[in-house]
């Protein structure tokens, strides 16, 4: 297959032969769900919760200044318009987010799988002011599944690591589903 950047960014879609992978290099989601040589409609957030409910744990790839890729599993759930997680800071993750943005998140529950790519929105306690860092570390560690007893040594505990918040807006989502 040629390389993709050789297609029509807003053209190019390929299923497998059971039409259960889906690939668009459409521009946007908004796009991906009205392509019209799709069948079915292409996965959404809605999708990405779904699979969530059934396993929260995902493997975010990031990119190395050498261009290799950098994955990692961690807790991820719903937040605002995209995929939260938390990272330790002044992570490889951190680092290689700041540097450059795009990542992908793939979230599996047995052979079934389902990947969002996109661009991670980073906000760390260097660039955010404390009240607005704690909130966010709290609603995105509760969007990921996670609870705590003790809130005040949970902020205090981010904050040593200096945790950093992450949500990647979605400009592909793409599964198997079936």
């Amino acid at each position: 297959m040629p390389p993709l950047a050789a297609h029509s960014a807003a053209a190019w879609l390929a299923l497998d032969s059971h039409n259960s992978f889906v690939y668009s290099t459409v521009s946007s989601v908004d796009e991906q769900k009205s392509c019209p040589t799709r069948k079915e409609p292409m996965p959404t957030l809605a999708d990405v919760a779904a699979m969530l409910k059934q396993q929260p744990y995902a493997v975010v790839s990031t990119i190395h200044p050498s261009g290799t890729v950098q994955s990692t599993l961690v807790n991820v759930g719903l937040y605002e318009d995209g995929v939260g997680l938390t990272t330790v800071g002044r992570s490889r993750k951190e680092r290689n987010l700041k540097r450059n943005p795009a990542c992908t998140v793939t979230i599996h529950h047995g052979p079934y799988w389902i990947t969002v790519e996109g661009k991670a929105r980073l906000r760390t306690w260097d660039d955010t002011d404390p009240e607005t860092m704690r909130r966010l570390l709290r609603e995105i560690y509760v969007a990921a599944g996670g609870t705590h007893d003790d809130w005040e040594t949970y902020d205090r505990v981010m904050r040593e690591e200096g945790r950093a918040a992450v949500v990647i807006v979605p400009e592909r989502i793409y599964s198997r589903s079936r």
